[in-house]
């Protein structure tokens, strides 16, 4: 189930019999997944938005959520909408 809000995106898992250690561990995932789908490394990405590689590499790995602007950002970058980004996610939950 992805509920989206203003100030951020977030990824509640419920999938029965399974326990995540880390709610934005499939986000991260699927971000990272376009990103090289797109051709970009982690600092071409951190430096056209303004943030450091560290920024996104703890988004990327699940240590951190991302803010809704970032997401739409991110998204409009690799040239893919939100919502393949949610459905992406919801393909990592399976």
């Amino acid at each position: 189930m992805v509920l989206c809000s203003r100030s951020k995106i977030s990824f509640f898992i419920k999938k029965r019999g399974h326990t995540m250690g880390n709610k934005f561990e499939y986000q991260g995932q699927a971000l990272k997944e376009l990103r090289n789908k797109a051709n970009y490394t982690m600092l071409e990405v951190a430096e056209r938005r303004g943030k450091t590689k560290s920024w996104l590499s703890e988004i990327e790995n699940g240590r951190k959520n991302v803010y809704f602007e970032d997401a739409k950002w991110l998204c409009n970058l690799y040239g893919v909408s939100l919502q393949h980004l949610a459905d992406l996610i919801d393909q990592y939950q399976k």
